[in-house]
């Protein structure tokens, strides 16, 4: 489970980087070094990749897909996904 305190964490992280270049580069080079440093646990078999937005590219990353506890889940969770007003109340989500 994420965290206020892993956020805050993470948020100082990335606030730092952009301040100190050396620490910048040592996160792009040894994320879970740095970010076990800093107080932001990560799963051992998590490759953690860092990469950087600038003026003429930015990154889109996607999040992996929920994991659903059951196969009704499952179909809530489609039924709700196909119209775009739709809002589901029941599904329970497992995150990462």
């Amino acid at each position: 489970m994420i965290t206020q305190e892993h956020h805050a964490n993470l948020g100082r992280v990335i606030q730092r980087s952009w301040s100190d270049p050396l620490f910048k580069e040592r996160l792009k080079s040894d994320p879970k070094a740095i970010l076990a440093e800093m107080g932001v646990d990560t799963p051992a078999e998590v490759e953690i990749e860092v990469v950087e937005n600038t003026a003429g590219k930015m990154f889109l990353t996607l999040p992996a897909p929920p994991r659903l506890e059951t196969p009704e889940h499952e179909d809530i969770a489609l039924s709700a996904m196909s119209s775009p007003m739709a809002t589901c109340t029941k599904t329970t989500y497992k995150c990462c």
